[in-house]
């Protein structure tokens, strides 16, 4: 798949929405209520990322294959306490259920690790729920892992998460590792 990766701007709020909305209904599905995922409203959504891109802390990055957005990543610095200035955190990557395995998650990621590493950061988290297997196998293949932090998300939902962690000592895969990209198979939303 051919795409096209660059930073987000308000005026993607709209497809970026559709992406998000999409996912969750395809990934949390029997993990999240039915009612709450037929619940989720595109236009609210997009309200809610125009708000996100615009923030000067946040950097929205999003990947386009076909002439549509097919998937999206958002970091910022860490907002959990504790973890030092220089940690950064990705907040969401979320590709369209079509795109899945096609790698359009490894190439967000691909693009976003140096890019955080560059900022100055030297480390990141994200979390991820339990029942988030998919997304599960594709952090762990892409060098994070559990770093004991656990909590309850989404509200009163209270579905379990826990922390990922990964360092941010250069290139996107291990070392050794001649393109960075050994071991991801999978893509997947995260939490």
């Amino acid at each position: 798949m051919l795409l096209d990766l660059r930073r987000a701007t308000p005026d993607d709020a709209d497809d970026i929405a559709r992406v998000h909305v999409a996912s969750w209904r395809a990934a949390y599905r029997g993990v999240v209520p039915d009612s709450v995922l037929d619940a989720l409203d595109p236009i609210a959504r997009a309200r809610q990322w125009a708000a996100n891109i615009a923030e000067p802390v946040r950097h929205v990055a999003l990947a386009r294959a076909g002439g549509r957005v097919v998937g999206f990543c958002s970091s910022q610095p860490r907002r959990d306490e504790g973890l030092g200035e220089r940690v950064a955190e990705i907040t969401a990557i979320y590709v369209a259920p079509g795109a899945w395995g096609q790698g359009v998650g490894r190439a967000l990621l691909a693009a976003e690790l140096p890019r955080l590493a560059s900022a100055g950061f030297v480390a990141v988290v994200l979390w991820v729920l339990d029942a988030n297997a998919r997304a599960q196998r594709f952090y762990r293949a892409a060098g994070f892992a559990a770093d004991g932090a656990r909590r309850l998300a989404l509200g009163e939902l209270a579905i379990p998460e826990h922390r990922l962690t990964r360092p941010l000592d250069g290139a996107f895969g291990s070392p050794g590792d001649a393109d960075g990209r050994r071991g991801l198979a999978t893509d997947g939303p995260a939490a």
